[in-house]
């Protein structure tokens, strides 16, 4: 494999199958370095992406329940990930206790309010007041399954021989798997240095989101705000704002109460993987599982939380069912949210490549909450010949234009008026952009 000490874009498919064995038999300096570039003329080229597992944080019993959860269990996965799976696929909270001292410890009252009460008693357990203490559940199940530790063993393939291997980094990356393997046992600087890029670009991407979904009837919970919000106008003193504020709560009752909603919760949860970890598994495992499987130093780190709810009204829906209407709705939620945790916080979110230059183009669109206006870094992706560690080198930056956001929704083939856009157009390059380089949201 050739790298560059100047912006290039790395071409993996050229890396992994058309490069010979004998390219990656180079000698403890590495491979010879030039000024040349190895640019991507192929849209389906390899580059790193992160890898995603999935976990149902499970829900009492709910209207249309069986609905949500098949849509669930039929959710498409995001595209913008390499899918992982894991033995943890789902759990109870309810059979999670948290004692008062560990609530305390984490810093909330073992008390709920009456209102939060209230609304858990009308929603059928729906509303839970201590969703907000589910991070503290989620650690413990993290914990006694070994959440980290599972993800990593597929990361290396721990299978029933009871050996590790790099072929999925090599799968997922640029990587050769041989030079790696032989680069624990070696520690040549080639092999050592393809190890940390390996670990920092693949492994240290890892993630894992636990969601709880909802379903519940708007005119129960609009009722009890609206109560609430008389009880307080009643405590105004002046008769004119007194009566404004009444009025006020009755028109936002009125709306509030129509139709139904669904709600999605998730909480985002990411593989710590770094130097320290990544050396003692190396030299102190890899040959000796056993001491893998006993081992505690694999953890994962909360990143944090998003939520999302979608307006479900039957009657202003037409040809389709009502379990129709559920499963969009459920799914297209849960889209929702995925896009907030992408758009809050940096490490989750994806690169696209660009599909096309001109016009400028990717597949990403309003499934990943665009609307059009958003800005993207472009990067040009190369390997710097000294260190061999993977770089991104921002060299434009781009805009989605408006008119032209890509309908990547679920089922938007179904709506009436639906684009036959494929891809999202982006505005303000400045030529230099090609096929194969990366974008990434900015905020």
């Amino acid at each position: 494999m050739r790298c560059v000490r100047t912006r290039g874009v790395l071409v993996a498919l050229i890396g992994i199958f058309l490069i010979s064995s004998e390219t990656f038999a180079q000698q403890e300096g590495g491979p010879e370095c030039d000024a040349g570039k190895i640019l991507a003329k192929d849209k389906d080229f390899k580059y790193n992406r992160s890898s995603l597992h999935l976990v149902l944080i499970e829900s009492e019993s709910f209207p249309r329940k069986k609905v949500v959860m098949d849509s669930w269990e039929n959710y498409p996965f995001p595209d913008k990930y390499d899918k992982f799976d894991v033995n943890l696929t789902a759990f109870d909270p309810a059979k999670i206790p948290l004692s008062d001292e560990e609530i305390r410890d984490a810093g909330y009252s073992t008390n709920p309010s009456d209102l939060e009460m209230r609304l858990k008693d009308i929603t059928a357990g729906i509303y839970d007041p201590k969703d907000k203490l589910m991070p503290l559940k989620i650690e413990k199940v993290i914990n006694k399954t070994h959440l980290a530790r599972q993800l990593v063993a597929q990361w290396f393939d721990l299978g029933d021989d009871s050996t590790f291997d790099m072929q999925l980094v090599q799968d997922r990356g640029y990587y050769n798997a041989t030079e790696m393997e032989a680069a624990i046992a070696k520690k040549s600087v080639r092999g050592l240095a393809s190890l940390a890029d390996a670990g920092e670009e693949l492994i240290n991407n890892t993630f894992v989101v636990f969601s709880k979904l909802y379903f519940t009837p708007n005119e129960p919970v609009a009722k009890l705000f609206y109560q609430k919000a008389l009880s307080d106008a009643g405590k105004i003193g002046n008769v004119f704002a007194r009566m404004v504020a009444k009025k006020a709560a009755k028109a936002a009752y009125k709306k509030a109460k129509k139709g139904y909603s669904v709600w999605t919760l998730s909480w985002l949860y990411k593989l710590v993987w770094n130097p320290t970890i990544a050396n003692t598994f190396y030299q102190t495992m890899w040959t000796d599982p056993k001491a893998f499987e006993n081992s505690d130093i694999f953890k994962m780190e909360y990143v944090g939380r998003q939520g999302s709810r979608s307006l479900v009204t039957f009657s202003l829906t037409k040809n389709r069912t009502e379990n129709e209407i559920i499963d969009v709705a459920t799914v297209r939620n849960i889209d929702n949210t995925f896009a907030k945790l992408q758009k809050e916080y940096d490490v989750f979110k994806p690169k696209v490549p660009v599909l096309t230059s001109q016009p400028l183009t990717a597949q990403i669109g309003m499934k990943e909450g665009l609307e059009g206006g958003e800005q993207f870094d472009v990067l040009e992706m190369s390997v710097d010949c000294d260190t061999y560690r993977t770089q991104y080198d921002v060299v434009d930056r781009v805009r989605v234009d408006k008119s032209m956001v890509w309908d990547n929704r679920y089922k938007a083939g179904l709506e009436e008026n639906t684009s036959s856009l494929d891809a999202t157009h982006f505005t303000g390059a400045n030529g230099k952009v090609a096929v194969g380089m990366l974008l990434k949201q900015i905020k």
